[in-house]
């Protein structure tokens, strides 16, 4: 049995958990959220939950998160800009786990205002091996960004049903609560709360259906729930037009009691916008509960025409008095308008190249199966070569990125060392010295833990290497003689090695001593015959040189170990030296 953490974010992001639900029966699934942020449908899901507190250090971080999943399969994170989604990830890659993050309806850039929210959002999206959208808008704003299509999955709204049952005493309770006849018909509307916007609407639509005197009117009560903010002409066109008795106004908060308000519910609007996620979440649970969704053509394109409900062209005044009549005249029981709806919706929603939610999310955990049968050392052996392997072609900052995924799982001393020198390396291309040489003197200080480590040729090497980089380092900088002391460092472990010549050489070569310049260059291109850099820099330091015969004399020294060539031929040509 695998074990699957689900980091949730803010509290309108945790309903989306419930679809992980189908894999409660096989795996543990344990939901990791913020104190009173979980919803009551969540808890019958088959769920287990850990609840925190804030971090006292570290705002908007769950304290104590990374202990405990620090041994699980796979990391769901939701929402990217969460820091706690940031904290989920940060872990993930530190234990070697696969992550996957939940992205939300979100316009590109949303957050221009706060480049410390967007960095966080790039880093999460970037280091994660899926990313499930909720919705068409999602993945527009995604590939927007830049983001790979082959990365993103649409995460399919498919709740289980025991998650939301419809309770006829649960629903009375409410009723009761909120003081509505048991024989009412209910109707939930859910955005916000604007008179000329679709409330208004709604309101001149209840005043239409008493206008036509439908006997059923009498029945009508319509719950208003969402942004209070503006909504006093809304409720003043509701006392003018004596709707009173017909309408309830809830605050906004609803989460808590989301169930027991749709069990009250006969009909829920939900606004919203046509595909975002909300509002596909809000018709689902709707549907489960024996609600019926009133959806207008635009929202059931969104992608769910195949579930039964209401139907309205627009959010117009007529359009939704139609409706509600049609409601009202419907004699289908709440049982029954369930069974209906779960019957319409699909087993499992297709993700792209057709694998379904189930088997990409079961690759992960196999993948991880996988990967623990290999040694550590083996694992981060492969790893690092990767790492070494990129060249400039792949951006500094692709290879800082794997680099500081690697030297978050706290690799043994001799693949820190290396993966410091790969990062030293990004950063002496990218002429951040400063930092290049923080990174040298990073991997040096991972080499202390091996013992004897200047006895075995690995990390004889690895610390040679070290000398070298920050030769290079103090070499760029114009430091002539400490870079020809950390040179001979380096050559001391390893005196043959091309590199660190050619790095001596050249500041010879800057300083315009030619003779130690050639000296030095001579030896890098005669170390590596087949180097053409060497031969090059080599070639350059003659033709610079203005002492002819010691330019002749070094020349003639490499053309009769490395022979005919062509860099090599023009500059004997220059010099006017021939072959004996």
């Amino acid at each position: 049995m695998a074990k699957i953490a689900l980091i949730a974010g803010k509290s309108e992001q945790v309903p989306v958990m419930h679809c992980f639900s189908q894999l409660s029966a096989h795996h543990e699934v344990r939901v990791h959220a913020f104190l009173g942020t979980v919803p009551d449908s969540l808890r019958g899901c088959g769920f287990a939950f850990n609840l925190y507190e804030t971090d006292v250090a570290r705002a908007g971080y769950m304290a104590g998160l990374e202990d405990q999943i620090a041994d699980v399969d796979l990391i769901v994170v939701a929402g990217p800009e969460n820091l706690s989604s940031f904290q989920g990830m940060r872990s993930a890659l530190k234990n070697n786990i696969p992550c996957h993050a939940i992205s939300f309806d979100l316009v590109p850039q949303a957050f221009d205002d706060f480049v410390n929210i967007r960095a966080i959002r790039q880093d999460v999206l970037s280091r994660t091996q899926v990313i499930w959208s909720t919705g068409e808008r999602s993945v527009e704003a995604l590939t927007f960004e830049g983001y790979e299509l082959s990365r993103i999955r649409p995460l399919p709204m498919l709740f289980d049903e025991n998650c939301f049952p419809f309770d006829g005493r649960r629903s009375d309770k409410f009723r009761d609560h909120v003081g509505i006849g048991r024989g009412a018909f209910v109707v939930l509307f859910q955005d916000d709360l604007d008179h000329k916007g679709a409330a208004g609407e709604l309101v001149k639509a209840m005043h239409a259906l008493r206008a036509s005197k439908n006997p059923a009117f009498d029945r009508l009560v319509v719950l208003f729930s969402g942004q209070r903010e503006g909504s006093d002409p809304l409720k003043y066109m509701i006392s003018d037009w004596r709707l009173s008795s017909h309408v309830r106004f809830l605050h906004q908060g609803v989460s808590e009691f989301m169930v027991d308000l749709l069990n009250a519910s006969d009909v829920v609007i939900g606004v919203s916008h046509s595909r975002s996620s909300e509002m596909y979440l809000l018709t689902t649970m709707a549907g489960l509960t024996g609600s019926q969704p009133l959806l207008t053509v635009a929202q059931a394109s969104g992608g769910w025409e195949g579930i039964l409900a209401l139907s309205a062209s627009e959010y117009t005044a007529l359009a939704l008095a139609k409706a509600l009549k049609q409601g009202l005249a419907n004699s289908v029981s709440r049982t029954e308008s369930r069974e209906n709806f779960i019957a319409s919706m699909p087993n499992n929603l297709k993700a792209d190249y057709g694998q379904s939610f189930l088997d990409v999310i079961q690759e992960a955990i196999v993948k991880v199966s996988d990967e623990n049968k290999v040694t550590p050392a083996d694992l981060f052996e492969e790893q690092v070569a990767v790492i070494e392997s990129m060249g400039s072609e792949s951006g500094i900052n692709e290879t800082l990125h794997a680099v500081e995924d690697l030297l978050l799982r706290q690799p043994p001393a001799p693949f820190a060392a290396r993966i410091q020198l790969c990062k030293g390396a990004a950063l002496y291309s990218a002429g951040k010295y400063e930092a290049a040489s923080e990174a040298y003197r990073a991997a040096l200080l991972s080499m202390h833990g091996v013992p004897n480590p200047e006895s075995a040729p690995e990390p004889r090497l690895l610390i040679s290497s070290c000398y070298r980089g920050l030769g290079n380092v103090a070499a760029a900088i114009q430091c002539h003689q400490e870079a020809l002391d950390l040179y001979r460092r380096a050559l001391a472990l390893e005196p043959q090695d091309s590199l660190t010549c050619a790095g001596i050489g050249n500041v010879y070569r800057r300083l315009r001593l030619y003779e130690e310049s050639l000296h030095w260059l001579a030896k890098s291109a005669l170390s590596t015959p087949g180097d053409e850099s060497a031969l090059t820099r080599f070639s350059q330091a003659l033709l610079e040189c203005p002492e002819k015969p010691v330019a002749a004399k070094a020349l003639m020294g490499v053309v009769q170990v490395v022979g005919d060539h062509p860099l090599l031929a023009k500059a004997m040509a220059s010099l006017d030296v021939a072959l004996d």
